[in-house]
């Protein structure tokens, strides 16, 4: 006899006809584990004995039939699902798609539908963009074209609705990848290594040209490396802090003026270097100040402290042709010092570049020395002259000329003299009688 296993068929019949309708379940393991059989009991007699062999035979015969029939065979593979021709009107969100009936919902396709969110046209799986396409968002407008990935844009061209463009890799709907750009009509351009929307490394090219490489935090260059470079030719080039060169840089200008060295919020301070159209300072800077060092022009070598690029306290000067000064400076001029050149040694106190108050002066050529007060580099006052041969002359001076002294030989002899003329005093009256008596 056969026993029913599951509470879903009473009989033997009742499983071949299951087995049999349009709508069984494919055949397996568990439509046969339905049925078993349960051995009957043996007869007496021949007609007892035919039974209970036919009884073990029926059933084999009936299962062998059931599993030679037709049971709803699954098909070797899925069956190509031809491509809709569809349109949309991506100005008004209307698409003629129709729904899928297939029941392979992993199967990539192509067409055009339209949603809550957004319009899209291209590959799709699983009704999300999966391949290439394009894709409208209805939030902000934005066009993405390019691959997707189970509805994630991930690579391609964005186009927001204010002409921003950005070309590259996405992750979450923000520019992120090695090799990058953003083109916007207001902001300029940006090449390079992007991270989540924001530029690291490489370029921003701004709408009037300026253009700033290196690396950048919140758009601003910042770290070693950095370079900016404005039309007008001028370019700054070192280590940038939001923008500004702060560390070790260079500002190179249109005009050809060249800063270089150690900067501080764009200024140079520390050690450093100017070249400019004057001349260049090369030393100690203070906010862009040059305080000490030395300083070059065509004209001379000023070596020490400066304000305005002017020496101001201890320093010294070369000139082009030689001559060497020394001492304290005020406002660029020695005021307390050395001149030295080929023809004479100045030292004292100076105004304007000439002795005036205390000093002295050595005339090299004539082995003269002038000593006392001076006004405008002359005698004046209280002063004296010393000559190559020994002579000393000594009184009061005005403006350079002896008014009233005395000559003092090597001898020891003295005598009265006057004005520049040192000829005692007695044998010029005498000459003067003689002159006139002669006359006569």
């Amino acid at each position: 006899m056969v026993a029913p296993l599951d509470d879903r068929y009473s009989s033997v019949q009742e499983v071949i006809d299951a087995l049999h309708s349009p709508t069984a379940p494919r055949v397996d393991s568990t439509v046969y584990r339905t049925v078993a059989v349960t051995p009957p009991k043996r007869g007496r007699g021949l007609v007892g004995e035919v039974l209970y062999f036919l009884s073990f035979i029926v059933p084999a015969l009936i299962l062998i039939s059931v599993l030679s029939s037709p049971q709803n065979p699954q098909p070797k593979g899925p069956e190509p699902t031809p491509k809709a021709e569809t349109s949309v009107d991506f100005s008004t969100g209307s698409s003629s798609l129709p729904r899928s009936t297939s029941p392979h919902t992993s199967r990539q396709d192509y067409g055009q539908f339209n949603n809550a969110v957004y319009y899209y046209e291209g590959q799709h799986i699983d009704g999300l963009p999966h391949g290439k396409g394009e894709r409208v968002r209805k939030s902000d407008g934005a066009r993405e074209n390019g691959r997707f990935v189970r509805g994630a844009f991930v690579s391609g061209v964005l186009t927001h609705k204010d002409g921003t463009v950005e070309k590259g890799e996405f992750k979450e709907g923000l520019l992120d990848t090695k090799q990058g750009e953003r083109t916007s009509p207001d902001a300029g351009r940006e090449v390079g290594v992007f991270k989540r929307g924001t530029l690291l490394q490489g370029e921003m090219v701004f709408t009037d040209g300026t253009r700033f490489t290196g690396s950048f935090r919140d758009r601003k260059l910042n770290g070693a490396g950095g370079m900016l470079l404005y039309p007008n030719g001028t370019k700054w080039e070192g280590e940038f802090r939001d923008n500004v060169l702060h560390g070790k840089g260079k500002q190179t200008y249109g005009s050809g003026s060249i800063f270089e060295g150690e900067f501080r919020d764009n200024k140079l301070h520390g050690k450093g270097k100017m070249i400019f159209e004057v001349g260049t300072a090369e030393g100690e800077f203070r906010n862009g100040e040059f305080v000490k060092g030395k300083f070059k022009t065509k004209q001379r070598v000023d070596e020490g402290e400066f304000v305005d690029f002017k020496l101001q306290g201890q320093g010294t000067r070369t000139t082009v042709f030689g001559d060497y000064h020394e001492g304290y400076f005020s406002g660029g001029d020695l005021r307390k010092g050395k001149m030295v050149s080929s023809s004479e040694i100045l030292e004292g106190e100076f105004l304007n570049g000439q002795l005036h108050g205390k000093g002295k002066k050595t005339l090299v050529l004539f082995g003269e020395v002038w000593e006392g007060l001076f006004d405008g580099g002359k005698l004046v006052g209280s002063s004296r002259k010393t000559f190559k041969d020994g002579r000393v002359v000594e009184g009061f001076f005005v403006k350079g000329s002896l008014e009233k002294g005395q000559m003092t030989l090597p001898d020891g002899t003295s005598y009265a003299v006057k004005g520049d003329d040192y000829t005692p005093v007695d044998i010029r009256i005498r000459a003067k009688q003689f002159l006139k008596k002669f006359k006569k």
